[in-house]
């Protein structure tokens, strides 16, 4: 019954030559082929029948959607394989249980290169920084050159002749290069960040035009950045090489915080920065060493203006402590009777 559902009628369509020719080639094209067909069945019942069924005045329809949902697409996909399996003799089952070897002994092979790279970059290069995304992106394009290669490698073996395989690649390659001129634009930007080690994951960075967050990963095509709010932001390397960012972790992760305010003419100025120090000083998230200062800005034109300047460990903390030291700050100028003027203008009359 499966040798009748070969589909040749799908294959009739192939290009003739002798990649397509191959019968492991036409086996892969028809899993794949049932593969999507039952995607698409999986995507009609999620996107039209369910909208059907939740009109019903039973929810019983809803739930045998659901039931049936992914066993649909697991029979469906596991009829693709017994009609490709159908497909080949006793020789290419032989070839076949080989491929899935060769598979799973070219992962593992994969996976024991990047652990050694990964340990080798971080002892001789990194020291003890594993973090770095050099190691991610070195891993990433290994992982995408011994893919290639083990690929190649199942085509030797089932037959298929490389070669003029390889030189019609070649003619595609240089057409689609330019097609993905941008994406090679940001690969190669990806490279640039990384060996220039401006920021590594979890690094705090401000864009020039006013981004900021958290690196969360560094990418072949584009890097994330986890902004304050809990989102996602994506860049692409290209355009994140070749413009201005603020690292707060480099040279140290140390970063400072100011409160600028004003007082009223009249205050007294060396209270008013005794006031400020003291609260600055007692804080425990702020560092003694550099130890904060306040200076005297300027004589606006209703008030004198101060700049309470502090540092703390991180940029993570700089939020919060800012936060707590002007609630600070205006309790205490309140409880020395010290104003907070309003912007004031003094209107003279002629007669």
């Amino acid at each position: 019954m499966i040798g009748n559902l070969k589909l040749d009628f799908i294959l009739q369509y192939l290009p003739n030559t002798p990649f397509f020719n191959n019968k492991f080639v036409e086996f892969v094209i028809l899993v794949l082929f049932w593969i999507i067909v039952s995607r698409i069945l999986q995507l009609i019942i999620e996107k039209i029948v369910v909208k059907i069924t939740v009109r019903t005045k039973t929810d019983l329809d809803d739930k045998i959607l659901k039931a049936i949902d992914k066993p649909l697409f697991f029979i469906l996909s596991i009829l693709g394989i017994l009609i490709g399996l159908d497909y080949l003799n006793a020789k290419d089952f032989y070839l076949f249980f080989l491929t899935l070897i060769i598979i799973a002994a070219g992962v593992a092979v994969l996976r024991v290169i990047n652990l050694i790279i990964s340990e080798l970059i971080t002892k001789t290069y990194l020291k003890k920084d594993k973090e770095d995304p050099l190691i991610s992106l070195i891993t990433k394009m290994i992982s995408v050159t011994g893919w290639i290669i083990l690929g190649l490698f199942i085509l030797t073996i089932w037959g298929v002749q490389i070669g003029p395989f390889l030189a019609g690649v070649g003619v595609a390659g240089l057409a689609v290069s330019f097609a993905l001129q941008k994406s090679l634009e940001d690969i190669f930007g990806g490279i640039a960040l990384t060996l220039d080690k401006n920021f590594k994951i979890n690094d705090p960075i401000q864009l020039d035009d006013g981004t900021s967050g958290k690196i969360k990963d560094i990418g072949l095509r584009s890097t994330k950045i986890l902004n304050w709010d809990g989102e996602t932001v994506i860049v692409p390397n290209s355009k994140l090489a070749s413009m201005k960012f603020t690292n707060f972790k480099l040279p140290t992760p140390q970063v400072r915080g100011k409160i600028p305010f004003g007082v009223a003419y009249g205050s007294d100025v060396e209270k008013v920065k005794k006031i400020a120090l003291n609260i600055a000083k007692k804080h425990e998230k702020v560092l003694d060493d550099p130890e904060p200062f306040i200076i005297f800005d300027k004589m606006n034109d209703s008030s004198i203006d101060f700049t309470l300047y502090f540092y703390v460990k991180t940029v993570d903390d700089r939020f919060s402590t800012t936060h707590e030291l002007i609630q600070q700050l205006y309790s205490e100028l309140q409880k020395n009777n010290i104003e907070i003027p309003f912007p004031t203008r003094t209107v003279y009359l002629k007669k």
